[in-house]
């Protein structure tokens, strides 16, 4: 089970080294966004942030924020294993996503590309139209030339559906609805939803704020549209 925490920025809250602690005592296993590298210069915490979450995802626009975060974890002894560079696909001209793509294959960090979305940030921007990325990477794994592992969250899976199901890459590594197997939980309102950007109308507030309501709500925003029943004998139904 793991938990992704977003911001702001969350290595700058007084108390985030504890958050992280809390997560691993519920037998979760803690991940973090940022776009700041203070938090990696903190001798004080730096050891024990590492030690308890999974990962972190550093958000990017160009390759030379990739060669610095990759050279400040070898700096200060991070695993590169712990670093996954996000890339918004949709901000950006193709040609940087090369750039961006390159240099995460020299250094041999994973890369998530994600959707844009027209909330938040994305909402004072306008979205370009480089689809291009999917077949750039599948040419270079065509080619024997791929070295990064490379995610798409489910935005971007969403809107190249139609050249995923096209392409040989199997349905079972994507997905396009959000909510059947994430939750966001908004800390601020204290309500849940299928992600951070959904309509507020899609947004429940907790009322008994326990542990049932939750798997509650979160059973009913998910509706599976598969379920599968292990069987000692007969494998997988």
């Amino acid at each position: 089970f793991e938990v992704a925490i977003g911001g702001g920025e969350p290595p700058e809250h007084p108390d985030f080294v504890e958050i992280l602690r809390e997560f691993r005592q519920a037998g979760g296993v803690p991940n973090f966004s940022t776009r700041s590298i203070a938090w990696m210069r903190d001798e004080s915490r730096r050891p024990e942030i590492i030690s308890l979450i999974g990962g972190f995802a550093f958000s990017v626009d160009g390759p030379e924020e990739v060669e610095n975060v990759a050279s400040m974890c070898r700096t200060y002894g991070i695993p590169l294993d712990k670093l996954n560079i996000q890339f918004v696909i949709g901000a950006h001209p193709d040609w940087e996503f090369e750039k961006v793509l390159d240099a995460c294959q020299a250094q041999r960090v994973r890369l998530t590309l994600l959707g844009f979305k027209t909330t938040g940030r994305g909402a004072d921007f306008r979205q370009r139209d480089n689809r291009s990325w999917l077949r750039q990477v599948l040419n270079l794994r065509d080619e024997g030339n791929l070295r990064a592992h490379i995610g798409i969250d489910t935005v971007l899976a969403s809107q190249v559906e139609r050249e995923l199901k096209a392409s040989d890459i199997s349905a079972l590594l994507y997905h396009t609805r959000e909510g059947t197997f994430s939750m966001y939980w908004d800390a601020v309102t204290n309500a849940i939803g299928p992600s951070s950007y959904c309509p507020s109308s899609e947004m429940t507030s907790l009322v008994h704020d326990n542990t049932d309501e939750v798997v509650n709500l979160f059973a009913r925003m998910s509706k599976p549209n598969v379920l599968f029943n292990v069987l000692p004998a007969d494998g997988i139904e």
